[in-house]
């Protein structure tokens, strides 16, 4: 059984190919412009984000 030990318990976001703890502002904020670019692409484009 999984005892949770390994849960993120904050967002986390990649700087330099490290990921570093951020606030949830800035990763909505961050995932919100993923989504903004990929959608900009339109339907026959391709978006992906990390």
């Amino acid at each position: 059984m999984d005892d949770g030990l390994q849960r993120l318990t904050q967002p986390l976001v990649r700087e330099g190919g490290r990921l570093r703890p951020a606030s949830w502002d800035e990763a909505l904020d961050r995932a919100a412009a993923g989504f903004a670019k990929a959608r900009a692409l339109g339907p026959n484009g391709f978006g992906m984000f990390s």
